[in-house]
């Protein structure tokens, strides 16, 4: 495995954990749902950075993943 994909693995986890806790839990107010829509924003955007992908890129990308399937 690369690092990216070693870092998108533990991002994955980091963030079916938080899903999970926030799950049992409950969203006990909007606020909490906010931030976590939030901190999972910012973890994929640092994990595309890291990858050296652009916004741009990415939409490009998912553009040519549709129209391939």
């Amino acid at each position: 495995m690369t690092f990216f994909q070693k870092l998108g693995r533990k991002s994955q986890i980091i963030l079916l954990k938080s899903s999970e806790n926030l799950l049992l839990k409950g969203f006990g107010d909007q606020l909490e749902l906010i931030f976590f829509i939030r901190h999972t924003i910012q973890w994929l955007l640092f994990i595309l950075k890291m990858a050296g992908i652009k916004i741009g890129q990415l939409a490009l990308l998912l553009l040519k993943m549709k129209t391939i399937i």
